[in-house]
């Protein structure tokens, strides 16, 4: 006996669903309180919440103020510590990954090194007090990486599974020797160079922001009316076509933001978000601009019916003798319910297509069983 979701009681439904809520509810439980009760046990006071469900608290040592807060999706997820620090600058120390290793990123003392302005970076990193209190930093506090941006300090642990994992020690160690960080900085200027936050948006948020306008338009447009007849030609397609615009725009990334030791991260971050939304656009706005701009005329289309298939992340669909044969990547034609179950294998069907303003066919109408 087979299942069918349609098969199911509204009352399952519900059920389901409510179920489902309260899992959700209590995992959003759980995972404010054990931040609670981690920021309590270090005699933090709870100041209010980062990230909408990940509460942040403050403690003070000596009359410095320190925020602590975690942040970061599963798996990447972090505790930081951060604080004001006088100078504007950007420095990234970190542990070394495989990324790290495999772009031959700079390192200093066995960390990866990251920063803009060269002449400043040095002058610290020379610093004879500042080199000790990173060694004791990453090895008596365990820290696996510290920032230096927009005139904060900011350290952090990779938390892999809850914070029941994490060593209050070692969060109380940090602050300690941050505090010896911060009167070190005191005496160091800002630097001369500083882009780190317009780093930011041409590196991710542009790429993205571009992306999320590109398929709106596409959307209100009514992408969906100009169905690519393969999609796979419609997103190899789009990255053809945008691939120079992808191109200019990360070359000028790099002369803009690319300083220092920051051209790696700047070319494989904007890189991955251009790839993004790159696809985005090749799956919403394109398909318009190739339907709307279309001029030509339709062309009818004559196949036979090899078989048909229902799959689990879509609905049912039919397989074609002859398109399917010279275009064996393609997709199945997605049909409707009564077409499907009509449908068998050898039967003679029509549909007409237009060539497309890009060069990719899309559907003018669909299916149709003709004999």
């Amino acid at each position: 006996m087979t299942w069918d979701a349609q098969t199911l009681p509204l009352e399952l439904w519900i059920f389901l669903l409510a179920f489902a809520i309260l899992l959700l509810a209590y995992a959003i439980h759980e995972h404010i309180r054990q931040r609670l009760d981690f920021y309590r046990a270090l005699g933090a006071r709870i100041t209010g919440y980062h990230q909408l469900i990940n509460p942040k608290a403050e403690i003070y040592l000596e009359g410095l103020r320190f925020e602590i807060f975690t942040s970061g999706p599963r798996g990447l997820h972090s505790l930081k510590v951060k604080t004001q620090v006088e100078p504007l600058a950007y420095l990234s120390l970190r542990k070394r990954d495989f990324l790290d290793r495999l772009t031959f990123q700079k390192s200093y003392e066995g960390l990866s090194l990251d920063y803009e302005d060269e002449k400043w970076a040095h002058k610290l990193l020379e610093h004879g007090e500042f080199k000790n209190l990173i060694m004791k930093l990453f090895v008596e506090a365990r820290v696996d990486f510290l920032e230096i941006r927009n005139r904060e300090v900011l350290a952090g642990w990779y938390v892999k599974n809850s914070l029941k994992s994490m060593d209050e020690d070692k969060v109380t160690k940090a602050l300690e020797i941050l505090k010896d960080v911060l009167e070190t900085l005191r005496s160091f200027p800002s630097a001369e160079l500083y882009k780190a936050n317009l780093r930011d948006w041409m590196s991710l948020k542009l790429p993205l922001i571009f992306g999320a306008l590109g398929t709106v338009f596409g959307v209100a447009g009514g992408f969906y009316k100009y169905k690519p007849v393969c999609l796979v030609e419609m997103l190899l397609v789009g990255f053809v076509v945008l691939s120079p615009l992808f191109s200019l725009y990360l070359a000028l990334s790099v002369f803009l933001v690319g300083h220092g030791t920051t051209k790696q991260r700047v070319v494989l971050k904007t890189l991955f978000y251009c790839l993004i939304s790159c696809f985005f656009l090749s799956l919403f706005f394109l398909p318009y601009v190739n339907g709307r701009l279309d001029s030509s005329e339709p062309v009818q289309k004559l196949d036979r019916i090899e078989s048909k298939e229902r799959g689990f992340r879509h609905g049912p669909r039919v397989i074609l003798e002859e398109f399917h044969k010279q275009k064996p990547l393609c997709e199945g034609f997605t049909v409707s319910e009564d077409f499907y179950k009509g449908a068998y294998r050898g039967a003679k069907v029509e549909y007409w297509i237009k060539k497309g303003f890009l060069g990719v066919e899309w559907l003018y109408e669909g299916l149709k069983i003709v004999e």
